[in-house]
């Protein structure tokens, strides 16, 4: 077989779209949680991780749990509260 290759950030574009758009019917968080795992791989092999961010309620599709719960700003919500079980998928991320 031959040597294949392909853009990092493409793969980055198309996990993040699938981590933030998947729906219960299509996606579960363990699904996401593996291509979360293989991007995290891919990026620190390549050099090119530069960290995450938790997709808020309103980026993440109707009925589905955010990453982040914040009220106001994230300094005024308890640390708590953003991550309070229950309330949040912390699968619901996007890579920069």
């Amino acid at each position: 077989m031959g040597k294949k290759t392909f853009s990092v950030d493409t793969m980055r574009r198309e996990i993040n779209l699938s981590l933030k758009n998947s729906t219960k019917s299509y996606s579960t968080p363990d699904v996401r949680r593996g291509l979360m795992d293989a991007l995290e791989y891919v990026l620190h092999q390549s050099g090119n991780y530069k960290g995450f961010r938790y997709l808020l309620l309103d980026e993440v599709p109707a009925g589905e749990l955010p990453g982040i719960v914040v009220h106001g700003t994230i300094e005024d919500t308890p640390y708590e509260v953003r991550f309070a079980e229950g309330t949040v998928d912390r699968t619901r991320v996007e890579y920069f």
